[in-house]
């Protein structure tokens, strides 16, 4: 994103049926909410989560 911050890393946005069923999901993976869930209007909801960083694997 040409206004994006590098310090960040990129961001995705994902289409799901059940918000609270997905982000019940990727906390269980690991991911960390970086907000509520947010009803931007009709029937629009989204969130914020935050993955750990891929490890390296030693290869």
């Amino acid at each position: 994103m040409p206004d994006g911050d590098p310090k960040v890393g990129p961001v995705a946005f994902w289409g799901v049926t059940d918000i609270d069923a997905a982000l019940r999901h990727v906390v269980s993976l690991g991911a960390v909410p970086q907000g509520d869930i947010d009803d931007v209007g009709e029937p629009i909801r989204m969130v914020r989560v935050r993955t750990r960083p891929a490890r390296s694997s030693g290869s």
